[in-house]
């Protein structure tokens, strides 16, 4: 699952079952988790914010055009 974690993938709103598993677990980030990936992001170059997360399986979805 680990590359779920990692797998960067962007939506204009927030889906209702997490693209990778399947399961409607997907919840918005709190404040510390979007500003923790934020800054990850700005070091690596990338675009988009950090909004959301898949409970079950970890995946962090993006909320802004990606690279898709």
């Amino acid at each position: 699952m680990s590359r779920a974690k990692s797998l960067k993938m962007y939506y204009e709103s927030q889906p209702e079952n997490c693209p990778m598993c399947g399961k409607r677990t997907v919840v918005e980030l709190s404040g510390e988790e979007k500003a923790a990936l934020q800054s990850e992001q700005e070091r690596m170059g990338g675009a988009g914010q950090p909004a959301w997360r898949c409970t079950s399986c970890g995946a962090v979805l993006w909320q802004g055009k990606g690279e898709e």
